[in-house]
């Protein structure tokens, strides 16, 4: 377990950092894992990822903890939620912001490009994503360049999707050697519910509970016998009221 002294769960401790850099720089260190768990949970940080993106994990380590000292200046001690969770949204955005501006370097041709669309394009037609075997006959290309691609595009979706965060966050921190995160704390996923739900059809309300409960975008609109496309519609439309609310304060 953590050192009392260096708690996130005691607010004069985080009250303590903001205006003590010594003692902020010893709270990092204690701490090490919320950023380590936040980056890996929520970051693509295999080791092909990265070598795209010029970076390493010790970069990320050292962005992440950018994002934890940019948490602590603006938390609001007083607004009754986890330190935590705000700062695993604030790492993990951080580290996506600087892979996402590494990641812009890279030039993909437009062949590249015309199979990720084809690609995506026959996904959504049949409602679910063929084999790397089968989408090779279907685009008369080799096996091993769908495979490319396919590498190729996860990495563009890891940088380029939404958080997750923005609908969920991860309330259950224990710093220390055994970091337990979770993404359902329901006190928190109530309070999410509550403000948005007056302004949510019925169908629109269920899509933002099974993304609560862990489904991705393609099992939501599975689940619900609606398109992939209405889902990120109605996601895009919570993300835009949260942003209306102080629930992002």
């Amino acid at each position: 377990m953590t050192d009392p002294k260096y708690s996130l769960y005691n607010m004069d401790n985080i009250n303590r950092a903001k205006e003590d850099p010594d003692y902020l720089g010893e709270l990092i260190t204690h701490n090490i894992n919320l950023i380590r768990h936040s980056i890996n949970k929520y970051v693509n940080t295999s080791p092909n990822f990265l070598y795209a993106c010029g970076a390493t994990y010790d970069d990320l380590l050292q962005i992440g903890s950018i994002g934890f000292i940019k948490a602590i200046r603006a938390f609001d001690t007083e607004r009754g939620i986890k330190f935590s969770s705000f700062a695993s949204i604030a790492i993990a955005r951080e580290v996506k912001h600087f892979l996402r501006s590494n990641y812009s370097v890279m030039k993909i041709s437009r062949g590249a490009q015309r199979l990720m669309v084809e690609i995506k394009d026959i996904e959504a037609e049949l409602g679910e994503m063929p084999s790397p075997a089968e989408l090779a006959v279907m685009l008369n290309v080799s096996e091993k360049r769908i495979m490319q691609i396919q590498q190729v595009s996860s990495f563009m979706k890891s940088l380029e999707e939404p958080d997750n965060n923005d609908m969920c966050c991860a309330d259950t921190i224990e710093s220390g050697d055994n970091v337990d995160l979770s993404v359902e704390d329901k006190l928190y996923i109530e309070k999410l519910i509550d403000i948005v739900k007056d302004k949510l059809s019925e169908t629109e309300l269920n899509i933002l509970k099974l993304q609560l409960s862990g489904n991705n975008q393609s099992d939501t609109a599975k689940d619900i016998g609606i398109s992939n496309m209405k889902v990120s519609r109605t996601i895009q439309k919570i993300r835009e009221i949260l942003k209306q609310t102080e629930f992002f304060g």
